[in-house]
């Protein structure tokens, strides 16, 4: 067999979000260090922003251009993985693999979403399938038997950082929040957060992410010029090193929720929207974090009452932040698995 070469598939834009970018560098980042060859093949509109963070080593590739640079990708590809799946994009993501199926001859990985997005194809082909998520098994159909099945949060795609930070002992870190709702953040929750947290006075950093609007990043920055429990941190590299030495993680249940449960960390999420209600409450249930849903019936007045009370008990110093029942569910080194089966 030919040497690999790796075609990572995945869209990216201020509705959509950088969890799929995020995943893919995790992606890239552990392929090359296998010597493996690794393409983006993104959006157009995307380009820009994943230059900023690929290494020159990586090329990258625009879907749906003029050129046919992403047709030739899927002739000489020897694994292409797809991560596409997000709400209300199924559909679309079915129709590329029935086209990838007659275009290519690569192996095909898919990282899957939950129901109602998961991924359903009887007529296509998909050598393996990512499902990375608590119980998932529970929620959707098992693929055809053909299908390799990865699931489960051992699968988790999180940095090497997080097995690294994961070992250190971070219980005298003084108390503080974290605050994060993504890579962007069109409702404007960290705003909200921000405004009902700073004048608690316990020590708030708060993640601004590459697709924040500009009128929400300089409003932020007016309110850490008043206050000095603020601290603002301008598109991180990882979540890991501020994971692992806060209190409490407020925030939006993105891959947040696993970066989190992975260091044991205690967590709270407002989930937007009702698409994964039943699958953001095993979470509540199995202990893993407080997730509020501001579709119910006073679902935003009931976590900002929460979260303000929890800000006094990290701020008095009386919030115990280890969540043991996390840490035992996540895997940190769920990337390295993922791959280590995907090259097998």
């Amino acid at each position: 067999m030919s040497e690999p070469l790796i075609a990572l598939r995945y869209d990216v834009s201020p509705s959509i979000g950088m969890g799929h970018a995020s995943r893919a560098r995790i992606l890239a980042t552990e392929f090359e260090r296998r010597g493996h060859t690794v393409v983006h093949a993104v959006p157009t509109a995307a380009i820009p922003l994943v230059k900023t963070w690929t290494p020159n080593s990586q090329t990258i590739v625009a879907v749906g251009a003029a050129n046919d640079d992403w047709a030739e990708l899927q002739q000489s590809a020897t694994h292409i993985v797809l991560d596409t799946l997000w709400n209300t994009n199924a559909v679309a993501t079915r129709e590329e693999v029935k086209q990838l199926n007659k275009a290519s001859k690569a192996h095909i990985s898919v990282i899957d979403s939950m129901p109602p997005d998961h991924f359903i194809c009887s007529n296509c082909t998909v050598h393996a399938l990512l499902t990375p998520y608590l119980d998932a098994n529970k929620y959707r159909p098992a693929p055809p038997k053909k299908t390799q099945w990865l699931t489960g949060p051992e699968y988790s795609l999180l940095g090497a950082d997080y097995a690294m930070y994961r070992q250190q002992d971070n219980s005298s870190n003084p108390p503080s929040i974290l605050v994060s709702c993504g890579g962007s953040d069109t409702d404007q929750l960290t705003l909200a957060i921000t405004k009902l947290l700073v004048k608690t006075g316990v020590t708030l950093n708060v993640v601004i992410g590459p697709l924040f609007e500009a009128i929400l990043s300089s409003t932020l920055e007016k309110i850490a010029a008043h206050h000095t429990n603020l601290h603002l941190h301008h598109q991180p590299p990882s979540l890991a090193p501020l994971i692992a030495k806060t209190s409490l993680v407020i925030g939006r249940p993105g891959i947040l929720r696993y970066e989190a449960a992975a260091l044991g960390t205690s967590a709270v999420y407002l989930a937007k929207g009702h698409a994964y209600r039943d699958y953001y409450r095993g979470f509540t249930n199995s202990g893993i974090a407080d997730i509020f849903f501001d579709t119910e019936s006073n679902g935003q007045e009931h976590f900002a009452k929460h979260i303000k009370q929890l800000a006094q008990q990290v701020h008095t110093g009386k919030f115990s932040s280890y969540n043991p029942i996390a840490a035992s569910l996540v895997n940190a080194n769920g990337a390295k698995k993922f791959i280590d089966e995907l090259l097998d």
